[in-house]
């Protein structure tokens, strides 16, 4: 199940940069989020980009049809790896696991230099659920509470954007 989702910021990209690749940011993000038990294994330079790695237990609110195959809390690993900027563009590749269970979610991250101060941020993604049967159902659920995730780190990268403008 593939799913896109677009924002812009009144930012420049190097300061929407700034807070996507801050460990702080980030972890403050997630526990904001509800996550909790939350470990940055990795946040810095990687070659000609940067990048960040983390683990932390996520709880969703599974529907019936999901119960006897998944668990409601899991621990995630999340790797998000950056390119150099290019052009006013930054392109990233990230992978989220939840260990333990057939489900993956591997996708891009694009921040691109719109002019006048502003950035565009785009995440692509696809959602992966192995289970005979129900996993394309499960995938199609999921979609929702991935985009209600992607908005609310949206508007947390749009908040600490305007706070480090000040």
């Amino acid at each position: 199940m593939e799913l896109s989702e677009t924002t812009t910021y009144d930012a420049a990209l190097a300061e929407v940069y700034a807070v996507e690749t801050d460990e702080a940011e980030y972890l403050t993000r997630f526990a904001e989020g509800g996550d909790r038990d939350i470990e940055m294994l990795e946040c810095g330079p990687d070659g000609d980009g940067w990048v960040v790695r983390n683990r932390r237990v996520i709880t969703v609110d599974l529907p019936g049809f999901a119960q006897k195959a998944l668990k409601p809390s899991n621990t995630v690993e999340h790797t998000v790896r950056f390119g150099p900027e290019v052009d006013g563009r930054r392109e990233a590749t990230f992978a989220l696991d939840i260990l333990g269970a057939p489900v993956r979610t591997d996708g891009t991250i694009v921040f691109e230099d719109l002019g006048d101060g502003r950035t565009s941020h785009t995440v692509t993604c696809d959602v992966k659920v192995k289970i005979p049967l129900i996993g394309g159902k499960i995938a199609n659920w999921a979609k929702g509470d991935i985009v209600d995730q992607l908005h609310r780190e949206f508007e947390f990268t749009r908040r600490r954007v305007a706070e480090r403008a000040g």
